[in-house]
Parts: structure tokens; sequence; C-alpha cells
């Protein structure tokens, strides 16, 4: 996230950390307004999948795949939110939840290979 942020100069916000932990999602809207004034646009396409067989997943490997696919978006869709309710400027993207099918697909067919 630094080096890309190093890149885009005034334009990026380096932001590392887990997003489905307590407020954090906030704090990176606090930062990003402390930096640019608004949010435009939020576009949640953080994800992990698992190469682990459904019947060898772990309950631990389902409870980060979940934080990290559905929980986190979910955060940070309704922190952004919230600023919508007060400035009627932002834009969202769903495009995470329409895809999960198809990702999930896709990896399925990728393990029978």
């Amino acid at each position: 996230a630094r080096e890309l942020a190093a890149v885009l100069g005034e334009r990026g916000l380096a932001a590392p950390g887990d997003i489905a932990e307590h407020g954090m999602p906030e704090d990176l809207v606090r930062r990003t307004l402390a930096r640019f004034g608004r949010v435009d646009i939020l576009v949640n396409n953080a994800a992990m999948a698992r190469s682990t067989r459904f019947g060898d997943l772990k309950a631990e490997e389902w409870r980060q795949t979940m934080e990290a696919n559905l929980t986190a978006p979910f955060l940070m869709t309704k922190a952004v939110l919230s600023l919508r309710t007060r400035t009627q400027r932002a834009t969202f993207s769903t495009d995470w939840l329409r895809d999960i099918p198809s990702r999930a697909s896709e990896r399925r067919e990728k393990s029978r290979t």
C-alpha cells in the first residue's frame, strides 16, 4: 500500500491494516476525509480465497475468509454510507456481492483439474 501511495503521490493514501478490525473502517474514512476532503467512490475489491477443499476446511479458515470477503466490505460500506447521509456524495460498487458465486465457481473448477 505504501509503495503504491508513493507512486501516486498526493493522489494516494496508504492504509495498511485489517479492515474487519473494530474501528478500522471509520478510521480509514476519517483519514481519507482529512487527506482529500471527501469520498467519491468506494470499491470493495479485497478478497481471500482458500484452496482447501470444503470438507477439509477448518472453522478458523472459514471465519477468516468470511471476515475478509463479507464482513470487511460490509463494514467499509457502512462507514462510507454514514457520509452519504451527511453529504449525499458517495458512489458504491456492489460488484463484490455479484462476483462471490462466480469466483467460488471458478475456484471449484480449478480445484478439479
